[in-house]
């Protein structure tokens, strides 16, 4: 069953909070995290297994993986990783705790919910590297002043002399995943157009990647 859900409603409503706190990121983020606990939803432990059930493996990856949530009461932002101590399902349900939508996760003494209140993409967390290739589902989301700062974020990356590729979803794939973004129906559709755009784009982003990981 599809969960009620609009992306552009979720930015309208932003843009309002964004006017009522006269901008402050900050007090956005806590007037989120505060409606997030509020919010009746399924309990942490069936949506625990939700997430569970969709994860191919329960514990950190060998490789580099970092997830990104926030914390509901200081809006602050922690990034956990295999050094973490944090449970990997925990983390992970913690990184896509849509306020409102699924309840948000206590770690450790804190309570999470989705790292996209602090950013859509998080791209400018990534580590210290030649490239980046940043692949953003929702685009450039410049309607949502709480979470659309890919802009600003890749800004800061080639400041730092980072080469970055943008990826945002072509005309298939935004067809393909409709304005709810949250409706389990669209995930077959949605990886189908995702993975004939990648086929399309492979060439390109090769060519990026290689470039720009032997570049001096």
């Amino acid at each position: 069953m599809a969960r009620q859900y609009s992306q552009s409603d979720a930015d309208a409503r932003n843009r309002q909070l964004m006017e009522k706190v006269h901008g402050d990121l900050t007090a956005a983020r806590r007037r989120i995290g505060a409606y997030a606990l509020r919010t009746e939803s399924v309990s942490v432990g069936v949506r625990r297994e939700i997430v569970a059930s969709r994860l191919p493996h329960h514990v950190w990856p060998g490789r580099m993986l970092r997830v990104v949530a926030v914390d509901v009461e200081t809006a602050e932002h922690v990034v956990f990783d295999k050094h973490s101590g944090v449970d990997f399902v925990d983390a992970i349900a913690a990184s896509c705790a849509v306020p409102g939508s699924w309840p948000t996760v206590p770690i450790n003494g804190r309570t999470y919910m989705d790292g996209g209140i602090r950013s859509l993409t998080n791209a400018d967390l990534a580590p210290t590297a030649r490239c980046v290739i940043v692949i953003a589902p929702l685009g450039y989301a410049d309607g949502n002043p709480v979470s659309g700062h890919l802009r600003a974020e890749v800004a800061t990356l080639r400041a730092s002399g980072t080469q970055v590729e943008v990826i945002v979803p072509d005309a298939a794939s935004m067809d393909a995943m409709t304005d709810n973004v949250l409706d389990p129906s669209r995930c077959v559709p949605s990886a189908e157009a995702g993975l004939g755009q990648g086929a399309r784009m492979a060439g390109q982003i090769a060519q990026v990647w290689n470039t720009g990981r032997t570049a001096p």
